[in-house]
C-alpha cells in the first residue's frame, strides 16, 4: 500500500536537471523529444514508494508505458483524506491500534 510523504519544493527543484533551452518560433520533432525526455527525467528524479521507476507513470501516457515497464500501469493511489478511517472497531485498543497504522 502507497503512503504519502510530503516534500518541500526545493527538495523537488534540487532533482530537477537545468531545464531545456526555450523554443523559440515553429517546434520540430527534436524539440518535441528534447522536452518529452526532459520531463520524464524530472519524473525519476524524486523518489516515491508507489513504484520503482518513481513518477514516471506521471509524465508517461499509458499507451507508452509498455515501453518502460513490464508491469501494469499505475494507478496514481487515493488521497487518505484527513483523518483515519476506523472499521467496526470493537475495544478501545483496537481504536489505537487502527490510528497506529494510519499515522
Amino acid at each position: 500500500m502507497s503512503t504519502f510523504k510530503t516534500i518541500s519544493e526545493a527538495e523537488i527543484l534540487a532533482a530537477f536537471t537545468a531545464a531545456p533551452s526555450a523554443i523559440i518560433g515553429d517546434m520540430t520533432l527534436r524539440d518535441l523529444i528534447c522536452l518529452i525526455l526532459h520531463i520524464m527525467h524530472c519524473a525519476q528524479a524524486v523518489q516515491n514508494d508507489n513504484h520503482a521507476l518513481n513518477y514516471l507513470y506521471l509524465a508517461c501516457p499509458d499507451t507508452f508505458w509498455a515501453n518502460y515497464s513490464g508491469d501494469a500501469y499505475t494507478m496514481t493511489p487515493a488521497h487518505p483524506g484527513n483523518f483515519p478511517t476506523f472499521h467496526t472497531p470493537t475495544t478501545t485498543a483496537d481504536i489505537a491500534n487502527g490510528r497506529a497504522a494510519w499515522e
